[in-house]
Formats: structure tokens, sequence, C-alpha cells
């Protein structure tokens, strides 16, 4: 907006609209190799953070934007969500325990993707040919675990937890997961990956190296219903060191970099 004012351009001149929405197209494409978690500094702050700020503004002036940053929203949906008006979504975290390790392995890391990650996830699954609005419109809250056997970078495990709306956002989440072949667009060879219900939400289990896919399958199904997740254990050495790996056997189809 600034530079449309220095450049002599009136307000109603110009369509923020279609050039926030063009913008985020070409850096979507440009960075379409890159792993999403080092691109959402740079895409999604400016590219979604700014239409958001720009429809507070028309919506409630200064005032309202100014108001942000003493209570901004709790999440990426609404930033997603809101294409021509201020969407207001109520989220519904996943507070539900996390598997416990199975023999040799343990916790190093619990995180929330958002849905900003989830889109971005389904996004790599489907080549880049989806729309973050339907794709993530239903995103409620995530849980994600991180394991790891403290002697190889190679062998992780990863659960994904993800709540979504309703029964059919999340059976085309678990569609779109499990369409996705080892080795084929999308995947890994070397990644082992299924998806499927629990208790209403989406699960992923995600396994390398020498750790079993059905073993940790069993520990996911087996937690004791209503349990809450408890705060990351800190773990460092190999576990930590695992980190930046990890993140790649869920939403990294490419060569990863490092992190």
């Amino acid at each position: 907006m600034l530079r449309a004012a220095f450049d002599g351009l009136r307000p109603d001149q110009v369509s923020y609209t279609a050039r926030f929405a063009n913008a985020a197209s070409y850096i979507l494409k440009a960075y379409a190799g890159d792993s999403p978690y080092l691109i959402a500094p740079r895409m999604f702050t400016y590219f979604y953070g700014g239409p958001y700020l720009y429809l507070e503004l028309q919506a409630r002036g200064r005032l309202g934007v100014d108001a942000l940053f003493a209570n901004p929203p709790p999440a990426t949906l609404p930033f997603i969500v809101s294409q021509g008006s201020i969407v207001d979504t109520t989220l519904n975290p996943v507070i539900e325990a996390g598997p416990a390790p199975v023999s040799g392995a343990v916790l190093f890391a619990e995180d929330t993707l958002g849905a900003w990650l989830t889109y971005q996830y389904l996004n790599r699954l489907s080549g880049g040919a989806l729309s973050a609005v339907p794709s993530v419109g239903g995103w409620r809250g995530d849980h994600l675990w991180i394991f790891s056997d403290e002697t190889s970078t190679a062998n992780i495990a990863v659960v994904w937890r993800v709540r979504f709306s309703s029964s059919g956002e999340v059976s085309d989440f678990i569609d779109k997961t499990n369409a996705v072949t080892p080795g084929g667009p999308g995947g890994s060879a070397a990644v082992l990956r299924n998806a499927f219900t629990l208790d209403g939400d989406a699960v992923v289990v995600a396994v390398t190296g020498t750790f079993d896919l059905a073993q940790w399958q069993t520990a996911v199904t087996s937690v004791a219903a209503g349990a809450s997740s408890s705060p990351p254990n800190g773990a460092t050495g190999g576990a930590a060191a695992a980190a930046g790996l990890s993140r790649g056997t869920l939403l990294t189809p490419v060569p990863r970099k490092v992190q």
C-alpha cells in the first residue's frame, strides 16, 4: 500500500486482494521444492498474514490492526480461511496423550503443526494442486510426537493426530495420505507410512530405518482413552539430532535440506 502511494496510485486503482493472491501463488510455486518449515517465515507471514491484516484494516481501521498485537489469532487457520472477510473459527485442540515409545525408543519432541503446515502436507501429496481453503478449512487441531532410538538418526517414528470438523474431511485426509506409495510422487522409499481413524480423528504413523510400522500402530491404538498429552521431555543427544530429519518424514517428499 505504501509502494502504491509512492507511485501516485489511489486506493481504488489497486486490487490488493488480487495482488496478494497472485503473489502467494507465485511464491508457492517458486519454493515448491523447499521444506515448508523453511519457507513458512517468508511465505505465510506476508502472503497470508498480509491479506488478513488488510481485511482487518478495511473492517475495523487502524485500531483493529493495533488490537491484534495484544490478542492475535490463536492459530494459522483464521489467516487461511479469511479470504474475502474476517472469519472466526473455534478450535478443538488435541490434548490426548501420544503413544508410549516401543522398546528401544524415546520421545524427544512434541509439537502442533497447525493449519498452515497441514495444508502444506496435503499440497505436497497432491503435487501442488490444492487450494488452501477447502483443504484445511475444517482443520481444528493437531498434535505431533517424534521418537528416536537415540543411537541413529535413521531410526525415527512420527505420530501425527489431526482433528477436523467433519468425518468426511477425516476420510479425505486419510485417503490422500494412503494414496501415496513409497518411492512414488510425494513419497519416499525410505519411509513407511499409514493413516487411519482413531476416535474420530485422523492419525498418521510414519517410520524410517529399523522401526516396525505395525508395532508403532499398535502402540498408538493402545493409548488409554481420555489420557492427556504430556509436555516434551527435552531429550538430547541422538534423539535431538534427529529433529531435522524427522520433520521430513511427514512433510518433505524431496531431498531434504539441513534444517
